[in-house]
């Protein structure tokens, strides 16, 4: 049975065909152009056969003037449009990466943050391939198949025996086409989904590499590689015997039938006098310009077939992760979070949380506890809208902040993730969220968090230049860069995830300062703490156990049922606060 996802994909073209089908118009002048450029190519064989024919029998030196520069100027047409059809299938490949880019470029993202991982960056790698496969002559090959008739009637016109002759040399070349794609496809695109996932097992124990090496774990790694390599390799090396089988068979083909089949069949007719000798060379190298599509296609097939794999894999991403709908913009919030019986959780398994609610005014602020597992992590996700609820709702301002455009929603959200990861470029351009920078906005943001005078101390200050992931930092400073890239502007909902698990002492005083400056701003903020040093700097509290609201309300009601013995559930959360803190 069909999954829901490959029968959407029955019904809906992808983007790249979607690209295609608007450019219909550039493919049919392409494959006109294709045409000429097939006849143009005879120009050499018919200057032949003139010269044949009429020059050496009239002995007329001003007609073969006459012909050569004729010849010449054929000639340098088919450069010409040849050129143009190489230009105009670069262009048409930087269309489809222009058009696709940006949805792959989404969806990649989206992907990460719903943690449907295991891709990287493959999408974007199958959108290379196929844009290369496009701005090649991989597909020229294609455009030129549907003038084979067009040879094939020449042929007949010349002689109806070359006509059938040479009819039987196509269905000879395009039954071995078919047949080794019968054999070959299968097993080459085997190979290159395991060398997908070889390529994703390395990555990942790349970014791993200092755990591997401290314990010792070198050598298993590159087992589990080496597994997955040896696998590919595997299926690779039966494809290319197959390929290499059909190669050689394919010029044995080539060579046999239209090197001396067709020109002994030629020689026949000239024997019988049907033909002159000029036609008998004209129809020879016509029967090779009938069947060259045919063999460029066989011996394209390898990059046929990985570019269709790539296409395959990419619309099969693309449909996990459906494009954004344009939504009408919606007004700046003021920062009222309603959460309404909220349940998120993969599809198809455990629900993580479970039925949720709570209600901050604009400029309260909460802090979320409770053990870890207990899904406080993927609750801030849920509130940030990146994590589709699965019922429920989180609201901001009455707006379901999962359906509000990212563009629109994001410059009005402060978000600080557990594991803080920076960009390459300046500190400053990291603190302004890779947008323009706004100098007083940065200045303002790294003041709020406590970070201004540790920056004019770096080298070259607001202007030093981060490595990868902010290679060159400790996880405190990296810690303190996010809170003030998520102070940055004016976000009216601030989430702060474990914002002080890297911070010391002059940390953790600047994130209460910039706790009492969101306070003073009204902004609503929501800290996900397992420090209890936190709960004095918020309004309200919410203890998570198991995914579900085990208490909340104020801080003043919350707190002393915390440190209650009697109230055992609420006591053991704050116990293990105070004892991670």
């Amino acid at each position: 049975m069909r999954s829901p996802a490959s029968s959407r994909q029955k019904l809906q073209p992808s983007p790249i065909a979607g690209v295609l089908m608007q450019m219909r118009t550039a493919i049919l002048a392409l494959l006109l152009v294709g045409l000429f450029i097939n006849i143009l190519q005879l120009t050499g064989t018919l200057y032949m056969l003139q010269v044949y024919d009429r020059v050496l029998a009239s002995q007329n030196e001003a007609t073969l003037l006459a012909l050569t520069i004729l010849a010449i100027g054929l000639v340098a047409i088919y450069a010409i449009l040849e050129g143009c059809r190489t230009a105009a299938l670069i262009g048409i490949g930087r269309v489809i990466d222009r058009v696709v880019a940006s949805r792959v470029f989404d969806a990649l993202f989206r992907a990460a943050a719903l943690n449907k991982g295991g891709v990287g960056v493959q999408p974007l790698r199958d959108l290379e391939q196929i844009r290369n496969f496009v701005a090649t002559h991989g597909i020229t090959s294609t455009l030129d198949v549907p003038w084979i008739p067009v040879f094939i009637g020449i042929l007949y016109i010349l002689h109806p025996a070359f006509g059938v002759f040479g009819l039987v040399c196509v269905a000879l070349f395009a039954a071995l086409a078919v047949t080794q794609a019968l054999l070959a496809t299968r097993r080459l695109r085997q190979a290159s989904n395991i060398n997908v996932q070889a390529y994703a097992f390395a990555e990942a124990s790349v970014r791993n590499a200092e755990v591997a090496e401290a314990m010792g774990m070198h050598s298993g790694v590159w087992r589990r590689w080496q597994e997955r390599h040896l696998a590919m390799l595997g299926q690779q090396e039966q494809a290319s015997r197959v390929a290499g089988g059909f190669a050689a068979s394919l010029k044995f083909l080539q060579l046999a039938l239209t090197g001396i089949l067709g020109l002994g069949l030629g020689a026949l007719l000239v024997l019988e006098q049907q033909i002159t000798p000029g036609a008998m060379i004209v129809a020879t190298m016509i029967l090779g310009r009938a069947v060259a599509p045919t063999t460029q296609v066989v011996g394209l097939w390898q990059q046929m077939t990985a570019a269709l794999a790539s296409h395959r894999r990419l619309c099969d991403f693309l449909d996990t992760v459906p494009a954004e709908m344009e939504r009408m913009p919606l007004p700046p919030p003021k920062g009222e979070l309603t959460v309404e019986g909220l349940v998120l959780g993969r599809p198809g398994q455990e629900l993580i949380i479970r039925g949720v609610s709570f209600a901050l005014e604009p400029g309260e602020s909460l802090a979320v506890i409770g053990p870890s597992a207990a899904g406080k992590s993927t609750l801030a996700r849920g509130l940030l809208g990146i994590w589709p609820p699965l019922s429920g709702s989180a609201r901001l301002d009455g707006a379901d902040i999962s359906r509000i455009q990212r563009v629109q929603i994001g410059p009005h959200i402060g978000y600080l993730p557990q594991d803080v990861e920076l960009f390459e470029g300046t500190i400053s351009e990291n603190i302004a969220r890779l947008g323009e920078v706004d100098p007083k906005l940065v200045v303002r943001s790294a003041q709020e968090a406590g970070l201004h005078d540790l920056i004019l101390h770096l080298p070259d200050g607001y202007d030093t230049v981060l490595g990868p992931a902010g290679a060159g930092l400790s996880p405190g400073q990296r810690q303190r860069i996010g809170l003030a890239r998520a102070l940055y502007g004016s976000p009216r909902l601030v989430i702060l995830d474990e914002p002080n698990s890297n911070l010391d002492t002059e940390g953790e005083a600047a994130l209460s300062r910039a706790l009492a400056v969101l306070r003073e701003k009204k902004v609503t903020c929501v800290v996900i703490t397992h420090r209890a040093s936190v709960l004095a700097a918020v309004d309200k509290i919410l203890i998570l156990r198991a995914g579900q609201a085990e208490a909340f309300g104020r801080r003043e009601e919350i707190l002393p049922r915390l440190t209650r013995p009697a109230q055992q559930p609420a006591a053991r959360a704050i116990t293990s606060v105070s004892s991670l803190g």
